[in-house]
C-alpha cells in the first residue's frame, strides 16, 4: 500500500511520472471519446434505443449541472489526507458503471441516469487529480508537456476512433448495435484500466491538511478581482458555445447525413482535428511559454467564434470540406491552442487555493454551459438547426470581446508581437 501513500517526488522521476501521464491520459481519453455524449458510438447507440433531439439537449443539461459536484470535492481534497486513495475511490465506480451499455440496451431516460450518474463521480475527482497534477509538474514544464500529451493522447484517440468506425463499416446493418456496444465496452475497459494505472504508478505529493470552513473556502476565489474577471470571460464563452453544442454531431451524423458512413465521419471530426493538433502542438506550447498565454488565447478565441459559420453554410453536398475545416482550425487553435492557455493560466494560481479557485471557475462556467444548452434545446425546437448557429455566433461575438480584460501575473506580448512572433517562426522553418 506504499504506492498509496504520500511522498515527495524526485526531479529525477519526472520523466517516468511523465510517461505514465501520458499513456493513462490516452486510456482515459478514448473511454471518453467512445462512451461520452460527444462520442459518435454514443450518438449511433443512443438514437438506436431510442434517443430524439430533445434528449440530447436534456442530456446536456444535466451533464453540466453535475459540475455542481466539484464544489464538495475540493472541499474534500483539502480537508482528507490522502488525495489519491480519494480520487481512486470517487473515480473507479465512475467508471465501471458504464458497463451497463454492454449488457443491455437502455431506454433513453437509462442512459441518461448512468452518465449524470458517472459524471458526478467524474466531477468530484476532477479538482482531487488537477490539484495533484499542479504539486508534482513545475510550472516552468508545463506549457511544453501538456502539448506533448495532448498530440500523443491525440495519436491514442485517433486509433481507436479509426479502428471502431472500420469496425462499424464492416459490420451488417443489423449487426452495427452489437459492434458498438462491444467498442463501448473495450473503451469502458480502457477508462478503469487508466485509474489503475495512474494509482499504481504516478506518486502524490504530500498536503497538509486544511480545515476551513467550507462556505469560508467559497468566498476566497470570489473576493479575488482578477479572479472574478476570469471567470466572467470564461463563463460568458461557455454560455456561448453550449448554445449549439448538443446540435452538433446529431446534425453532422443526420442533416448532413455524415451519419452513414463512419469512415467519412471519423476521418471528418477526429483525423482531421488530429491534424490540426499536430500541426499547432509544439508552436502553440512554446508561444505560449514565450509570448504569453493571453494573446494566444485571443487568436484562438477569434478563430473559434467564427465556427458557427461553417456549420450555417454546411449542406450535405459540402459536408466534408466544411465540417473538416472546422475540426482542422480547432485542433490547432482549440486543442493546442485555448486548452494549452488555459492551463497556463490556472497555473499562476497559488498552491494552497489552486484546487477551490479551478472547482469555483470549473463550476460557474459549466453552470453557464448548462443554460447554454438549456437555450439551444428551446431554440432548435422553436426557429430551426441552422438558426442556432446564428444565435451562437452572435452570443460568441460578444464573449471575445471580453477576452481583451483578462488580467495576468506575468508578462503578456501582445496580439500583433505574438503573430509577428509566430510568423518568423514559421518563415525560417524553426519551432519557434
Amino acid at each position: 500500500m506504499r504506492r498509496f501513500c504520500p511522498r515527495a517526488v524526485e526531479p529525477g522521476e519526472l520523466p517516468r511520472i511523465e510517461f505514465w501521464n501520458v499513456l493513462t491520459g490516452a486510456m482515459g481519453n478514448i473511454f471518453m471519446r467512445t462512451v461520452f455524449f460527444f462520442s459518435p458510438f454514443f450518438v449511433y447507440y443512443a438514437k438506436a434505443c431510442g434517443f430524439e433531439h430533445q434528449h440530447f439537449g436534456l442530456l446536456s443539461f444535466f451533464m453540466y449541472l453535475t459540475v455542481l459536484f466539484q464544489l464538495c470535492s475540493s472541499h474534500l481534497e483539502r480537508t482528507f489526507g490522502n488525495r489519491k486513495k480519494l480520487w481512486l475511490f470517487l473515480v473507479l465506480p465512475g467508471r465501471a458503471i458504464f458497463f451497463w451499455y454492454v449488457v443491455t440496451n437502455l431506454s433513453p431516460n437509462g442512459i441518461i441516469a448512468v452518465l449524470v450518474f458517472g459524471m458526478i463521480l467524474s466531477n468530484l475527482a476532477d479538482p482531487v487529480w488537477f490539484g495533484w497534477y499542479f504539486d508534482y509538474m513545475p510550472a516552468e514544464m508545463r506549457g511544453r508537456f501538456w502539448s506533448k500529451r495532448t498530440v500523443i493522447v491525440s495519436v491514442g484517440v485517433l486509433l481507436a476512433t479509426v479502428l471502431g468506425a472500420f469496425a462499424m463499416w464492416a459490420s451488417p446493418e443489423d449487426g452495427k448495435l452489437t459492434v458498438c456496444k462491444w467498442i463501448m465496452g473495450i473503451g469502458v475497459s480502457m477508462g478503469v484500466l487508466d485509474v489503475i494505472l495512474h494509482a499504481i504508478f504516478i506518486p502524490v505529493p504530500p498536503k497538509q491538511p486544511n480545515h476551513n470552513h467550507p462556505i469560508g473556502e467559497l468566498i476566497i476565489p470570489l473576493r479575488n478581482r482578477k479572479f472574478r474577471k476570469w471567470t466572467l470571460i470564461l463563463a460568458s464563452w461557455s454560455f456561448a458555445t453550449a448554445t449549439m453544442g448538443p446540435a452538433c454531431l446529431p446534425f453532422i451524423m443526420d442533416d448532413l447525413q455524415l451519419g452513414k458512413n463512419f469512415l467519412t465521419l471519423v476521418f471528418t471530426i477526429t483525423v482531421l482535428m488530429f491534424v490540426g493538433v499536430m500541426l499547432g502542438w509544439k508552436q502553440m506550447g512554446q508561444l505560449i511559454d514565450k509570448c504569453g498565454a493571453k494573446p494566444v488565447l485571443l487568436i484562438s478565441h477569434f478563430l473559434w467564434a467564427l465556427v458557427p459559420l461553417l456549420y450555417y453554410f454546411a449542406n450535405p453536398e459540402n459536408a466534408v470540406f466544411m465540417i473538416g475545416a472546422c475540426f482542422l482550425l480547432c485542433g490547432v487553435f482549440v486543442s493546442a491552442g485555448a486548452a494549452n492557455a488555459w492551463e497556463k493560466v490556472k497555473g499562476e494560481l497559488t498552491p494552497e487555493d489552486r484546487t477551490m479557485f479551478i472547482a469555483v471557475l470549473t463550476v460557474a462556467t459549466t453552470f453557464a454551459s448548462a443554460l447554454g444548452a438549456l437555450l439551444e434545446a428551446w431554440f432548435v425546437h422553436q426557429y430551426g438547426v441552422y438558426n442556432v448557429f446564428l444565435l451562437s455566433l452572435a452570443c460568441r461575438c460578444f464573449a471575445f470581446f471580453l477576452f481583451f480584460r483578462l488580467e495576468m501575473n506575468s508578462p503578456q506580448m501582445t496580439v500583433k508581437e505574438t503573430i509577428r512572433f509566430w510568423w518568423a517562426g514559421i518563415g525560417n522553418g524553426s519551432h519557434l
